[in-house]
């Protein structure tokens, strides 16, 4: 009789907490607001508290220091999502602590209304003794680890993103080198750039080139091949060089 109660119970509880988020939902899209970040990140982390929870006691808090101790965890962030906050924070408590009073449920969302507490994501961290290994099994984002620092999270995610990126070049690569393919496999010329626009003939068809003489010394201006003078004194002028 008393499973069938505490059964009832659980349901009553899932079925108000659905309600719940329909209605905030519903509000949120009725009135075209939109939630600050301040506001997402909380329910992001209220949403991995649970996940946490979950994984370590099951569908239900266990009835010792170390659940109210995640009871209250939960309550100080509820208080800084919008709505009725001792209402929030109670029908929270019916839906992972039945067994606690609904009178002690009140005093409990009453007193974190008053003063509610903002956690960083070190300090939750070291306060859930959340490891490494098990927030990254997780998949928690917003709250870190008491076995690894701000720095090496940081370090470590951009290894895993370098990873990541070399992973997806490997698969969607075809094998040949990275850049432009040269034509007729011709050597790249080491000499500059600038070098092209002087007549046009200080290039071998091998793709070398020639070494500058006369007006082609340093010091010269060079110029572009359309620019060369087309007339018999210049053709006689090119064909001496």
């Amino acid at each position: 009789m008393a499973k069938q109660q505490h059964r009832k119970l659980n349901v009553e509880a899932k079925r108000a907490e659905i309600a719940r988020r329909y209605a905030w939902q519903s509000r949120s899209r009725r009135t075209g607001e939109k939630p600050d970040k301040a506001r997402l990140i909380t329910l992001i982390r209220l949403r991995e508290l649970e996940r946490i929870f979950q994984y370590r006691y099951g569908r239900l808090l266990p009835d010792d220091d170390a659940g109210r101790d995640d009871l209250m965890l939960a309550a100080h962030h509820i208080a800084f999502v919008n709505g009725d906050v001792v209402a929030h924070i109670v029908a929270w408590a019916r839906a992972w602590a039945p067994w606690m009073p609904k009178d002690q449920a009140e005093q409990l969302a009453k007193r974190v209304a008053l003063a509610p507490h903002k956690f960083t994501a070190d300090i939750l961290g070291w306060r859930l003794r959340l490891s490494a290994a098990e927030r990254s099994a997780l998949k928690v984002t917003t709250i870190g680890a008491f076995d690894m620092s701000k720095a090496e999270r940081a370090e470590e995610r951009k290894r895993k993103n370098r990873e990541a990126k070399r992973a997806k070049r490997a698969e969607i690569s075809t094998g040949r080198p990275r850049g432009r393919p040269r034509k007729n496999g011709a050597k790249k010329c080491v000499r500059s750039s600038k070098e092209r626009y002087c007549c046009g003939r200080n290039f071998r068809s091998d793709g070398g080139c020639v070494q500058r003489r006369g007006r082609h010394a340093s010091g010269y201006r060079l110029r572009h091949p359309q620019q060369i003078d087309s007339t018999d004194q210049g053709r006689a002028r090119r064909a001496r060089w």
